[in-house]
């Protein structure tokens, strides 16, 4: 076994990196808001951070979602970023699929 050793390059990273950066995520979430058509609801607070959904247009218009609605949730575990970002990032490149079908998100489920 060896000793692991921090280089000041992957320590540099792990300073500045926003993985745990529950603003810049949501301050992302938010630039998508007018683009692609999302309606934002808090439903609570947890330690001092809302839980949000976004919902699509077509979502809020439906009764009940309608039948072709889909949930997509992430984040349920607080210390698992990758899939809250990976989430992220799929809605930015999908912003047409967003305005056309709809879905109900939960992008960060346990801030």
């Amino acid at each position: 076994m060896t000793d692991c050793v921090v280089t000041d390059e992957e320590r540099h990273y792990l300073l500045s990196h926003d993985a745990h950066d529950f603003e810049a995520l949501q301050s992302r979430w938010n630039a998508l808001i007018e683009p692609c058509s999302l309606s934002e609801q808090t439903l609570s607070l947890e330690a001092g951070y809302p839980v949000v959904s976004y919902r699509t247009r077509a979502f809020v218009e439906q009764p009940a979602g309608g039948d072709d609605a889909v949930y997509v949730c992430a984040g349920v575990h607080g210390d698992e970023p990758a899939g809250v970002w990976g989430l992220l990032e799929w809605a930015e490149e999908n912003c047409v699929l967003l305005r056309e079908r709809s879905l109900l998100i939960f992008p960060c489920f346990n801030p």
